[in-house]
């Protein structure tokens, strides 16, 4: 039976040895579940109802991209990332008519 040290195994498994005796800490006490990643992605942040009124209310106002209401709503005081600004468009299905450009234009090589 070869019994290695915890810096061995850590240096093996390329991992901080601290974590690997957290990792041996929490088997003795709590048994194979406490080795379960509890963590498996980072939950969707919120958005204050009030705001999301804010914000409808402001399209209905005047429709404008999520850019362009952000900068306003920062210049108002409101600490908000334009992608929550997104998110509350996409979830209402307010969207900005794009407008089309034009095709490039091709050359014809005239010999």
């Amino acid at each position: 039976m070869n019994i290695s040290t915890v810096p061995v195994v850590a240096e093996l498994k390329k991992i901080p040895s601290k974590t690997l005796y957290r990792w041996i800490t929490n088997y003795r006490m709590f048994g194979e579940n406490s080795l379960e990643n509890k963590r498996p992605g980072t939950k969707p942040m919120r958005i204050n109802e009030k705001f999301e009124v804010l914000v409808l209310e402001k399209w209905k106002e005047r429709k404008r991209s999520s850019h362009k209401l952000w900068i306003d709503l920062k210049m108002e005081g409101y600490g908000v990332s334009q992608r929550q600004i997104q998110k509350i468009y996409q979830k209402h299905g307010l969207t900005m008519n794009k407008r089309s450009r034009p095709s490039q234009i091709k050359f014809v090589k005239y010999e």
